[in-house]
């Protein structure tokens, strides 16, 4: 097997788990009809949220021959207003615009695409299908995805997902070609959310 730090990417909008709405697209408990948090109502400790600033950052490498080396590092800030729609399980849900920081950023051309300006909806969800971890969620061409580990504590929102130096030996067999190199695809986010 290989070593590195593994963070998951789960996608938990296929349907297949008890609880889930008739919509297969969605997360249990997720609609943009009202309910839940969102728009400023309160998610399930009774807290209501109204603002959302932190900064996210990504970084990748693909087939290196050195541990440690990165083909870009993506920078944004990030500024969130309360979402209209709402997600029963989520403590908080923001419309999150993310400001690309270019003077921070790293790119060798590999991350182009992605090197700008986004908006994307976050939120935080405690114990998602009774799993026992905290997600961090976000919908995305309209499916709402646990798409990151998070940590939320004393108004401070913390999500990671990815790899990080990620090294695959070829024991498995598969895929014999990338044996012997480095792979790096890791997010990285936190937020103050008062």
């Amino acid at each position: 097997m290989g070593d590195g730090e593994w963070f998951g990417d789960h996608d938990l909008s296929d349907g297949g788990h008890e609880g889930d709405d008739d919509d297969d697209d969605v997360l249990p408990g997720f609609d943009d009809t009202g309910g839940g948090s969102g728009g400023g109502e309160t998610g399930p400790s009774g807290e209501t949220y109204e603002s959302y600033e932190g900064h996210e950052e990504f970084v990748y490498a693909w087939i290196q021959d050195t541990y440690g080396t990165r083909e870009c590092e993506l920078y944004w800030n990030t500024i969130g207003t309360p979402s209209t729609q709402t997600c029963e399980e989520c403590e908080f849900l923001f419309d999150v615009e993310l400001l690309f920081d270019e003077d921070l950023s790293i790119d060798n051309g590999a991350c182009l695409s992605i090197a700008e300006d986004r908006d994307f909806t976050y939120g935080f969800a405690v114990d998602i299908y009774g799993y026992g971890l905290s997600w961090a969620v976000i919908n995305y061409y309209s499916y709402l995805y646990a798409f990151a580990y998070a940590e939320f504590e004393d108004n401070t929102f913390l999500y990671s997902s990815g790899f990080i130096d990620y090294y695959y030996d070829g024991y498995s067999g598969y895929y014999p070609e990338y044996a012997g190199y480095y792979f790096t695809r890791y997010t990285y986010g936190t937020a103050q959310v008062e």
